[in-house]
């Protein structure tokens, strides 16, 4: 490793709190603090297998800012990276990218078409929550494409699935295509105290010794 770079350890703590940011509403801070932690648009500071997973996260949150052009991108970029690792996981990540880019364009067939087979991926990869991120998809797919039934009737399953789970955002999120709860839940407010303080300090650019000592 070159000398003051961050380690895969360091830089995987920047990637979740930038998720975290994501689920808190601040996609352009979870996007930048990603990017510079990786050190640019390769994710070159990101081990080669779990890069799929991070772009997709690039994609939801160029989305959450408007830029579609910009998910599309990113989209494109998760599809190369899964592209031969012959990773279900990672496959079902570059599928759920381009499912959220299909629907942000209005193209839902082809968004239900994606966010089908990245359930099957995701499904022979013995991933459950990536399973139920991709019915999330699915089922708002169906509800674009005017098939109301079908999409309540996979929105009900994943909301039970991920109450199940204990993933409460999406829980929420599912519950609210469903338009049976708001999207109230904040993704920082998930974490607990100490996982939040522990995120703040690694963004803050304290060191791992440093991390550990106050853990």
């Amino acid at each position: 490793m070159a000398a003051g770079r961050r380690d895969v350890v360091t830089v995987l703590a920047h990637a979740w709190h930038a998720e975290a940011l994501l689920e808190a509403g601040e996609p352009r801070r979870a996007r930048d603090g990603l990017l510079a932690a990786a050190e640019g648009a390769g994710l070159p500071l990101v081990e080669r297998p779990y890069r799929p997973r991070w772009y997709e996260m690039l994609v939801r949150a160029e989305l959450a800012t408007g830029d579609v052009d910009a998910a599309e991108q990113w989209a494109r970029r998760g599809e190369e990276a899964a592209a031969g690792m012959g990773l279900g996981v990672r496959e079902g990540d570059s599928l759920r990218g381009r499912a959220a880019v299909h629907l942000a364009r209005g193209q839902a067939s082809q968004a239900a078409r994606a966010a089908g087979a990245a359930m099957a991926a995701s499904s022979g990869a013995a991933a459950a929550l990536d399973v139920e991120r991709a019915r999330t998809l699915l089922g708002r797919a169906l509800m674009a494409d005017g098939q109301t039934e079908a999409a309540r009737r996979e929105l009900r399953t994943t909301a039970s699935a991920l109450e199940a789970l204990g993933a409460r955002r999406l829980h929420q999120q599912a519950l609210a295509e469903l338009g049976l709860a708001r999207e109230d839940d904040h993704g920082l407010s998930t974490l607990s105290r100490r996982e939040r303080e522990v995120a703040e300090l690694v963004s803050g650019g304290q060191t791992n010794r440093q991390v550990a000592a106050f853990w």
